[in-house]
């Protein structure tokens, strides 16, 4: 892929209104931005203060203003990633829209009478498996086959080698940090590499609670610090290895091709919102006659469709389609209300540990030191291939394109993609299955 490519690819991954940063007078783009994350931020201010003062006087006002602070809080924590690139690049703004709505149910500034009918809702129409299967879908058809056949052992032999070096490392960190290494290492390593938050924490979460009996949102509250610290220590470690090496080694770079950028019709998202809903059934109903959880159903038979080719070219643009408009419209209002009716604060606060930074530490530093090595082995640039198994630990695309920024490998980026996807996709598929079999 040469430059003009690249930035074409990089280009189309930020979100429309996100391209303005790039373009104009930078200094009144900026301005622009901050007045939008006032607004938002007064917005939610204030319908957090009516809902405070007329919330138990007037209940029939609680749920739309909960609503309200929903709409208005989400669109500030997407708006403090367009206004910070470093909040943006280290997932800070995905991650606060998570933990602020947690943080104010439990200090009550959202009246206690307007949690629980935003509850039964979410509950009653199962947002959070329709989420799942937008994501997950969505993100292993935008694996490219023909991309996966050209680089063949080049790039599978440092990604493989680097997942089962950090996992290793990962266990015997948690070995010697906890007394329950087996919960920890599901908990703690298996998350960072799982492929991000909508597409990896959140099937992952959904998975083991299904097997263990929790609920869902007391899990990804013990998942969620390990995502945030591989993605941080990944962008850190990245930058640390494009500052030794600037330039890679002439002709040991991998083969670049561009992905299909062709636009979904409004007949392939109609084929890709049926996928989806047959999808869903058959989660259902297999975990209702097998016993096997439908997170696991879904990555399986999504994972398996995209390997073998079996997801026509229609669909694949309907289905990435799909799942590029819920992220850019939907994720982050999704997130709040995740945040709000299933994320126990106190545990959030538990989880930001020492030993579990330093679990991911140790997991980076071993993805980055086995992808060095082995990607020499298989005649990459070396640094190329540390980065490339770094992204392991992104946080989605976006994690991916900041720690390939950081290291100043762009040209690397349609492979940390499909790593970051596929990848995921796999770690989670094999996680709850380990997870099954390993549960009293």
């Amino acid at each position: 892929m040469n430059l003009e490519n690249a930035a074409a690819l990089i280009d189309r991954l930020r979100p429309p209104d996100r391209k303005r940063l790039s373009s104009g007078t930078p200094g009144a783009g900026g301005a622009k931005d901050f007045r939008r994350l006032a607004g938002c931020g007064l917005a939610l201010a204030v319908a957090l203060a009516v809902i405070g003062s007329l919330g138990a006087s007037l209940p029939w006002i609680g749920l739309p203003l909960a609503l309200a602070a929903m709409y208005f809080g989400a669109l500030a924590c997407r708006e403090l990633g367009h206004t910070s690139r470093a909040a943006r690049a280290a997932g800070l703004d995905v991650i606060l829209c998570l933990c602020l709505p947690s943080a104010l149910v439990a200090s009550q500034w959202l009246a206690p009478q307007v949690v629980p009918p935003v509850r039964a809702g979410f509950e009653g129409l199962h947002l959070l498996g329709w989420a799942i299967v937008v994501f997950v879908l969505g993100g292993v058809a935008a694996v490219d086959r023909a991309m996966l056949g050209r680089i063949g052992l080049r790039i599978l032999l440092p990604v493989l080698g680097a997942s089962l070096a950090a996992l290793v490392a990962g266990g015997i960190a948690v070995a010697l940090l906890r007394q329950d290494a087996v919960a920890a290492f599901l908990l703690e390593v298996v998350p960072i590499m799982a492929g991000g938050l909508a597409a990896g924490a959140l099937p992952l979460s959904v998975g083991y609670a299904a097997q263990t009996g929790e609920s869902a949102g007391a899990v990804l509250a013990q998942v969620l610090p390990s995502v945030l610290a591989g993605n941080l220590a990944g962008i850190f470690i990245a930058g640390l290895l494009g500052h030794l090496c600037r330039q890679p080694q002439p002709g040991a770079a991998a083969h670049r091709i561009a992905p299909d950028a062709a636009a979904a019709s409004g007949r392939e998202v109609a084929l890709a919102l049926a996928a989806l809903v047959v999808l869903h059934g058959l989660g259902a109903a297999i975990e209702a006659f097998w016993t096997l959880p439908s997170t696991l159903t879904v990555v399986l038979l999504a994972s398996g469709a995209a390997l073998l080719g079996l997801l026509p070219a229609p669909l694949r643009r309907g289905a990435v389609a799909v799942s590029a408009f819920s992220a850019r419209h939907l994720l982050f209002p999704f997130l709040w209300l995740v945040g709000m009716v299933i994320l126990p604060w106190d545990q959030i606060v538990a989880g930001f540990a020492l030993t579990r930074l330093s679990v991911a530490v140790v997991v980076v530093l071993a993805l980055a030191a086995a992808g060095f090595f082995l990607g020499r082995l298989a005649g990459m640039d070396p640094m190329e291939g540390a980065v490339i198994a770094i992204a392991r630990a992104a946080m989605g695309g976006t994690g991916a394109l900041a720690m390939l920024t950081a290291a100043n490998r762009l040209s690397a980026l349609p492979f940390a993609l499909l790593v970051v996807r596929l990848g995921g996709a796999l770690t989670i598929a094999l996680a709850l299955q380990c997870a099954s079999l390993l549960r009293p």
